[in-house]
């Protein structure tokens, strides 16, 4: 409507032998007795009880054909495009939520598929249900089924954990059998037993940090398959960088802790904090590409990507982080150099 004048609208009605009058306000309107009678107008009361009053038209929008858009200088002039816009009344609100954050508006009109104004989504609305997604999501991270509250119930919140406490259990038991795998390695050099927790954790906290970003990217629907693998690339470089960074300082300080403190020979603890900061490096890399992927799986299965929560990825980076450690510690110290102690 933007794109032309008055002057040209109302051309184009006395040439089509339409009815139309210049009205200097919308208030004028609202005072016009026959508006009200042919239907014009529409009064649309809130939850709350405020009221409003929307304008209705006669023009079908199925029958503009498609434009290309452009936000207008006027007051109105982008209508159309914030009607097609807030979508149909069948649809999800949630899937409106990001389209709906793109207009500064206190009230978006709701149609249904002839365009007929059904209501109005307000801003409280909205953030009434991003606060409720937010919450969702949040409890998913942290392994529930579900939101919890202060009054609940004992057995409603235990109903709500324990699957996820399950399927952690499991998954559990599986890194305790790799672990006893590696007996002989623990047998032999027992000293790696105390720096096992620094790799397992760290591997940890980079997948919950690569989960966190991945999941707030996918909730824009448009992102392309080329732009997952930029996301996916991106992680597994600040992993490589951050695991590079921490595995130096770690070689640096461990080998000194053990050479100061444990008593041990200069090259024996070099030798067993270089495999624990290539053992850092090598999860951390790996743990961000775990973080990363998992999610952009479950998108494209069509699973709720909040569902790959924290606990989940944590356990299957301890599952990583293991195999890395003790792996790299059998094959280097005990096999290639033939370390004991």
């Amino acid at each position: 409507f933007a794109e032309h004048d008055s002057a040209y609208w109302i051309g184009k009605m006395e040439a089509n032998d339409i009815a139309h009058e210049k009205l200097a306000h919308f208030t004028d309107v609202l005072k016009d007795e026959q508006a009200w009678a042919n239907g014009f107008l529409q009064e649309y009361t809130y939850p709350g009880g405020e009221k409003t009053v929307f304008s209705s038209t006669p023009v079908s929008f199925e029958s503009i054909g498609e434009l290309p858009f452009k936000h207008a200088g006027a007051v109105g002039g982008d209508t159309r495009e914030v009607l097609k816009a807030a979508g149909y009344a069948e649809e999800e609100i949630d899937e409106c939520i990001e389209r709906l954050k793109d207009y500064s508006e206190d009230s978006v009109p709701v149609l249904d598929n002839d365009n007929r104004l059904l209501g109005v989504i307000t801003s409280s609305s909205i953030i009434d249900l991003v606060d409720d997604e937010m919450g969702e999501d949040y409890a998913k991270l942290a392994g529930l089924t579900a939101e919890e509250d202060l009054k609940e119930p004992l057995k409603e919140s235990m109903k709500k954990r324990m699957p996820w406490l399950l399927i952690l259990l499991a998954l559990g038991m599986v890194v305790s059998s790799v672990v006893g795998v590696f007996e002989t390695v623990v047998t032999q050099l027992p000293i790696i037993m105390c720096f096992q927790s620094l790799i397992l954790d760290m591997a940890g906290n980079v997948g919950t940090q690569s989960l966190a970003v991945t999941i707030r990217v996918l909730m824009d629907e448009s992102l392309s398959g080329k732009q997952k693998a930029e996301l996916v690339f991106k992680e597994m470089k600040i992993g490589l960088c951050n695991g590079g960074l921490l595995g130096l300082m770690s070689f640096v300080l461990i080998g000194l802790y053990i050479f100061a403190i444990k008593g041990k020979t200069l090259a024996f603890s070099y030798a067993v904090s270089a495999c624990i900061g290539v053992a850092l490096l090598l999860a951390m890399l790996i743990s961000s590409a775990v973080g990363t992927c998992i999610p952009l799986l479950f998108k494209k299965i069509k699973v709720d990507p909040a569902v790959a929560s924290g606990p989940l990825i944590t356990t299957i980076n301890d599952l990583v982080a293991v195999v890395s450690y003790y792996g790299l510690s059998w094959l280097f110290l005990i096999d290639l150099f033939h370390m004991a102690g």
